[in-house]
């Protein structure tokens, strides 16, 4: 749609203003009026020539008074015709063709073309005077007339356009603001492929260029002059709603401090609304005096709505992460506990052990290791069913879980076998731990079927008060005490440094499992699958050996896993809290990267030495802690420490 220029719209409107104050002069009186004057002027000529006729006929020369009508009609222009009629309505003198330029007229009165003058004569009416004028001229001839006011209207509308258009191309063309950019200057801001938009002091805009204006889909005429602030700024953009003060470009007009980037969002025609990055510098004068800004309008719609994407990625990859994390912790659990029992698998279990057999060897402390059998587990099955018999295995890791400590590892070695770790703990201590095991499992009835069944267990104990640092060697030796408490009448448990001494047989009043064969028959089926676990141990390749367990972390993590549970356990049974305390020193990847390996590791020991004497110190200042409270310390990883406190009171700080 083609627009009109600012220079024809104000000449329009100036010339408007012309007509309308002339009308408005004409319509108050001010301006003369032509038309009025002729009729003043006719009155008086119709006046002065009734007097003379009177005059004429006073004297009873009437043929002189007609002659006199005569000769003004043929020198007078304005005037058509004269007659005089007397009081009997009678023409007594008339001019030529009189009576077909007359109009009759009620009464004495007058029109503009039609005059008519009373004549007396001594006091009394004679007669009337009749003049007929030429018509005042319509509008229409009045464009013909000379000074005329239609004409004159007319003269200044149109040669009032043209000086006026004139006029103000020329003026305004020196008060364009694009001309105070010059061409050159334009050209290379056109040339930029981000919007540029200069201002002067009052904010208005003298130039644009072409990125701006493409984006805007508004010409350069709907642009100059115009303030930047009133463009269809998104005004649900935060830094808006509060009012003009938020535009840069206000901001730094006001306090002459150049502003932050900001992002605004403006309402273009061809785009929609668009996200643009805006920055302000000054156009400076002489004596640093500021004559305008320049705007950079920088159009960053698509990398907001790649921002927005990877927002989003970032999002479904944080939930996948998490995902993961919850799968990894699965497989983890799978990997590290048994799912019948709750307890550590076999695995993990030496893996626990080799730390915990690490630990106690570098700080020159005790560690016991119990093993278990469960008596007479195979008839179980067989009398009762495999559903019985994974309830007892239930029963008792409930029960190992139970009375073990949270700074104790407990795991399921194998079928009924079961293994219990004991850090910082003497071999006598473990046996009564192990003693209070084997009563509590000795006094629970299993409902099955319409039977009552009673199991009792077996337990081997030994430490590394024998001088046994390796795990493999620590469980044999566990479990050559067990074979000697199964031989010598189970329900019992034997100390590794006691084995080969006679330790009286405990009678406890239990309904045993009914058995059809023979009890030395019993003995040995009893002792088949141990015997085969053990021969399976020999044939089978050192998996747990020390120097397969150190390429991994996992042995450390697994005491961290299996103390957390027990401590868990242990809160939830007893109603206490638990606290977690996770030490990360980052000097020792530090001195791993530049000192090497073994450096390292002797950082590592020094200091877990140190935090081990740190927690002792603080048993003696708090003796509550080593009495009400289980305390342990672990590696989690290569630098990092793991101290697991529970028995906390709830409401203890």
């Amino acid at each position: 749609m083609p627009t009109i220029s600012p220079v024809l719209r104000i000449t329009i409107g100036l010339l408007l203003l012309t007509v309308s104050l002339l009308l408005l002069g004409d319509l108050l009186g001010i301006v003369p009026n032509q038309k009025q004057s002729e009729i003043d002027a006719r009155k008086i000529m119709a006046e002065s020539l009734a007097i003379q006729i009177s005059s004429e006929i006073g004297e009873n020369r009437v043929e002189q008074a007609g002659k006199l009508l005569n000769i003004i009609v043929s020198r007078n222009q304005q005037v058509q015709s004269m007659g005089l009629r007397g009081n009997t309505k009678q023409l007594i003198m008339k001019s030529d063709n009189h009576e077909s330029n007359w109009v009759d007229i009620e009464d004495d009165h007058s029109t503009a073309n039609h005059i008519q003058v009373p004549i007396y004569e001594n006091q009394s009416r004679w007669g009337t005077l009749e003049i007929s004028f030429v018509p005042l001229n319509s509008m229409m001839s009045d464009l013909f007339t000379s000074r005329s006011f239609t004409a004159m209207v007319l003269f200044i509308f149109v040669f009032g356009f043209i000086t006026y258009w004139l006029f103000l191309r020329r003026v305004l063309s020196e008060l364009d603001p694009g001309s105070v950019v010059p061409d050159r200057v334009r050209t290379a801001l056109d040339i930029l492929t981000e919007g540029v938009v200069i201002l002067d002091t009052s904010e208005r805009i003298v130039l644009a260029n072409d990125a701006f204006k493409k984006k805007l889909g508004f010409s350069e005429s709907e642009l100059l002059g115009k303030h930047l602030s009133s463009l269809p700024w998104d005004m649900e953009n935060d830094a808006l709603s509060l009012g003009k003060e938020k535009f840069p470009w206000n901001s730094f007009l006001e306090t002459n401090e150049l502003p932050t980037l900001e992002h605004l969002k403006l309402k273009t025609n061809n785009y929609g609304i668009l996200a643009f990055d805006i920055s302000v510098a000054p156009i400076k004068a002489s004596h640093d005096k500021i004559k305008g800004v320049i705007v950079t309008i920088d159009d960053v719609t698509e990398l907001e709505k790649k921002h927005k994407e990877l927002g989003r990625t970032l999002k479904n990859l944080e939930k996948s992460k998490e995902e993961i994390s919850r799968q990894n912790l699965e497989l983890t659990a799978l990997a590290t506990f048994d799912p019948l029992s709750g307890l550590l698998n076999r695995r993990s279990l030496f893996d626990g052990l080799n730390n915990l057999l690490t630990e106690a060897h570098d700080h020159n402390e005790v560690l016991s290791c119990i093993m278990l059998d469960i008596d007479f587990f195979k008839s179980v099955n067989d009398n009762y069913g495999h559903a019985a018999g994974d309830n007892v295995i239930k029963t008792v890791s409930e029960i190992l879980q139970e009375i073990s400590r949270p700074q104790d590892l407990a795991g399921r070695y194998g079928g009924e076998e079961f293994v219990i770790v004991l850090p910082r703990t003497e071999e006598s201590e473990a046996a009564q731990i192990a003693e209070k095991m084997r009563l509590t499992i000795s006094q629970i009835q299993f409902d099955e079927v319409s039977k009552k069944l009673t199991i009792t267990s077996s337990f081997g104990i030994t430490s590394t008060q024998s001088n046994t640092w390796k795990a493999d060697k620590l469980i044999d030796e566990a479990d050559q005490a067990l074979y000697v408490a199964k031989q010598t009448g189970r329900n019992k448990l034997v100390r590794y440094s006691q084995k080969d001494i006679d330790s009286p047989k405990i009678q406890i009043e239990s309904e045993r499992v009914p058995q059809k064969n023979q009890n030395n028959m019993d003995e040995k089926v009893s002792t088949l699958p141990h015997t085969l676990n053990r021969v399976e141990h020999i044939e089978k390749p050192d998996l747990y050996s020390p120097e397969t367990l150190s390429m991994t972390e996992v042995p450390s993590r697994t005491v961290i896993l299996d103390r957390l549970t027990q401590a868990k356990k242990l809160a939830s049974r007893n109603k206490t809290n638990l606290a977690v305390l996770t030490i990360f020193i980052d000097t020792i990847q530090l001195t791993n990267n530049t000192l090497g390996y073994a450096s390292a590791e002797k950082l590592k020991k020094i200091a877990f030495d140190r935090l081990i004497e740190t927690f002792r110190l603080s048993d003696t200042v708090m003796p509550e802690v080593s009495t009400s409270k289980s305390l342990s310390l672990s590696r989690s990883s290569d630098a990092e420490f793991t101290a697991v406190l529970s028995g906390i009171e709830q409401g203890t700080d």
